[in-house]
């Protein structure tokens, strides 16, 4: 899994960075390998703004945040992209479910 980290008009903070991959370990679990996630925090005025790309094997997760505290930012950006990921791996692996039952092409009345 790569990370990359990009600060704009602030300070880089290793704590910031810490925060930002165990989180994304944390959303391993829906993601296929290869993972590249490039994460972008910016300051603007009060305004401190997120904005992440996610490829993971052949799909993009983007999402962006924009709050006034930069760990409220990383924390709600990562949970966009975790529902967003947990949405993806759904449709992925529920789109075949019970796909046995209905080989004859009727379905059982319930």
């Amino acid at each position: 899994m790569n990370l990359h980290v990009t600060f704009k008009n602030c300070e880089p903070s290793d704590a910031l960075r810490e925060r930002l991959d165990q989180k994304l370990q944390k959303l391993g679990k829906y993601l296929r390998e290869p993972v590249e996630a490039h994460i972008v925090l910016q300051v603007e005025k009060h305004r401190h703004r997120g904005d992440a790309t996610i490829h993971s094997a052949g799909e993009i997760l983007k999402t962006e945040v924009e709050t006034d505290d930069m760990y409220v930012t990383v924390d709600q950006l990562m949970e966009r992209i975790a529902r967003a990921a947990k949405r993806q791996k759904d449709r992925r692996t529920g789109h075949h479910e019970g796909e046995a039952d209905r080989a004859d092409g009727f379905n059982e009345p319930s």
